[in-house]
């Protein structure tokens, strides 16, 4: 029987996070969990509860079927993996899937997504595909998919993750990397290795790194066609073969993103671009990771995609322009705790940084105008672990530490308090 833990005064899986009492039901492959696969969480969770897993290599094929419900590692994708290469049925072998209307409360976060060849799909004339190795999101399903390394997977179409039939995901933060797409139809080779959208979708794109991914004949970063209209803000798609960004029939706005080095197809230009309807503050110059050879994507110090996102994006955890790219570059020296020179006229909560941290982490935050402050930092069973602040404070910007050294490793929460407004955002303590 699964043990149901109370969340006191939020929610896991909202984002952003809304009041309300959830379930959360632990996934160990080790057996000290509630159930040792993902899949028999996800079968027993109702709308609104949380799925956390523990590390491991899950070798599974994952259907939230219907399900709104957050599945969320407890320790981030370098430790926690969804291995989708042993499918009970290769028609239907997409590591994740979305294909039952799921909307924007079912969250997938801070996995690895590896090994999957895609699920079997029927278009017009008889024509027929495998779409969606690492992840597949059709029949209007709009979910969340953030904090990822989606890497080796194969499909025919969207070898990284397949976003069709007027679905609207949110895509971002995540990492897309060496996924593979067939060569297989003269006419419909549409499909890209890293993210395949069509059929009316409108997914937003943001602050992904899209790269080393293979299209072959027609783009292997993004594809966007058959009225497909998505958002690409602060990428960087760089060194994929067969383009960068393809566009045919639809309406592709990029945004301050870096398209760069991408191998060009037969239709794109130097950039690896073709037919996009908007471009507006895009660079295309190398983004200087620090080892991508080894799959580090981290900005380098210099890089030119640091404080080059979109300006009126929300800032970095730092206090800073938004950067491109999944992983932002931290600014140690931006961190300010000025009272008198910086004025904001909102509040605002920001991710803290490092994330995620061992043990000491930082949390920025802004005041609009003289209040009573309550920053407190919650665990998985809504239990209060630390006060940080609890005292009236100033119009200003402010930065506090919290140093989690008695702590175990996990999910945490901070949330700040003040006259009629209220934030949250999860950390990951990982020892």
């Amino acid at each position: 029987m699964k043990v149901l833990y109370k969340i006191m005064g939020f929610c896991l899986c909202i984002i952003p996070m809304q009041l309300c009492f959830a379930n959360v039901i632990v996934v160990d492959i080790n057996g000290t969990g509630d159930f040792t696969t993902i899949q028999a969480a996800i079968d027993n969770a109702v709308h609104g509860d949380t799925v956390l897993v523990l590390p491991g290599t899950y070798f599974e094929n994952v259907n939230y079927n219907g399900k709104n419900i957050c599945v969320i590692s407890k320790s981030g994708p370098d430790t926690t993996t969804i291995d989708g290469s042993q499918p009970q049925d290769t028609l239907r072998a997409s590591v994740v899937t979305f294909v039952s209307g799921e909307d924007s409360t079912a969250i997938l976060s801070g996995f690895t997504i590896i090994s999957g060849i895609g699920t079997f799909w029927e278009g017009f004339g008889g024509f027929t595909a495998k779409i969606g190795g690492g992840i597949i999101c059709d029949m209007s399903s709009s979910p969340i998919i953030e904090n990822n390394i989606v890497r080796d997977n194969i499909a025919d179409m969207g070898a990284g993750i397949d976003i069709g039939y007027f679905s609207n995901p949110i895509v971002r933060n995540n990492i897309i990397w060496r996924n593979k797409a067939h060569e297989y139809d003269e006419i419909y080779s549409y499909g890209a290795g890293g993210i395949d959208i069509f059929w009316d979708a409108q997914p937003i794109i943001i602050n992904n790194t899209i790269v080393n991914n293979e299209g072959l004949d027609n783009c292997g970063g993004v594809t966007a066609v058959f009225n497909a209209k998505p958002l690409l803000l602060n990428n960087i798609i760089t060194n994929n073969a067969g383009g960068g960004v393809f566009g045919s029939s639809g309406d592709v706005k990029l945004f301050y993103n870096d398209v760069w080095n991408n191998i060009p197809n037969w239709h794109g230009n130097t950039q690896g671009i073709y037919d996009v309807s908007t471009i507006v503050g895009g660079i295309s110059v190398d983004p200087l990771f620090v080892d991508p050879e080894n799959g580090d994507f981290r900005l380098q110090p210099g890089s030119p995609c640091i404080d080059a996102g979109d300006p009126n994006s929300p800032l970095d955890s730092d206090g800073t322009r938004a950067d491109m790219g999944a992983l932002p570059y931290y600014h140690p020296s931006a961190v300010h705790a000025s009272e008198e020179s910086l004025t904001p006229t909102s509040y605002r909560l920001n991710q803290n940084f490092p994330n995620p941290f061992n043990p000491i982490t930082t949390i920025n935050y802004s005041i609009a105008k003289d209040s009573h402050i309550k920053i407190m930092v919650y665990n998985t069973l809504g239990q209060v672990v630390a006060v940080l602040v609890d005292r009236i404070q100033s119009q200003g910007i402010y930065n506090v530490k919290w140093d989690a050294h008695t702590q175990p490793s996990g999910i945490y929460f901070y949330r700040l308090e003040a006259e009629g407004f209220t934030a949250m955002k999860k950390m990951f303590l990982q020892k």
